[in-house]
């Protein structure tokens, strides 16, 4: 595959173009996505991003092949995108996954792929799927032993810088 492309949106990302970002991102088991089908993640009005889960199917097996991966691409909303590049979000996502990440504290989703063109305001996040772990309902908010896990995770990150 050549140069890579960041795609628009999650339409624009298919089997062979998540192959190259993931080969790009240095996974190369020999093997290749035959198939990526998408589920969004999360569809709101205030959401800064477009997330999308892609289940993939691979031409053979092997260790290290990710059965699934998230996508996370500027937001397709107008107003959010523009008050998200504005800000600075998508670059400092960008930069968090490709610089800082895999030297953290904390345990971060695997960085599988991470493209910018800041120019542009295109971005294209490709990230572990870590939608099987535990979550909380940001509207119901966290039980004491959540918050004190979280208050934990954060003063080991903080203790890091």
């Amino acid at each position: 595959m050549g140069e890579m492309t960041i795609p628009e949106t999650a339409d624009g990302i298919d089997a062979a173009w998540l192959d190259g970002a993931l080969r790009a991102g240095g996974l190369d088991t020999g093997n290749h996505i035959v198939a990526a089908r998408p589920e969004a993640v999360a569809e709101a009005v205030g959401l800064m991003g477009e997330i999308t889960r892609f289940r993939l199917d691979w031409d053979a097996p092997a260790d290290g092949q990710p059965a699934s991966v998230i996508a996370k691409l500027p937001s397709a909303l107008a107003e959010n995108r523009e008050l998200a590049l504005t800000m600075g979000y998508y670059e400092c996502e960008h930069r968090f996954y490709a610089e800082v990440a895999a030297g953290c504290a904390i345990r971060t989703p695997r960085t599988w792929y991470s493209a910018a063109d800041a120019a542009a305001g295109q971005y294209a996040l490709i990230i572990e799927d870590v939608g099987g772990y535990e979550r909380v309902d940001q509207m119901d908010g966290a039980d004491p032993d959540h918050a004190a896990a979280v208050i934990d995770a954060l003063a080991a990150l903080h203790a890091q810088w």
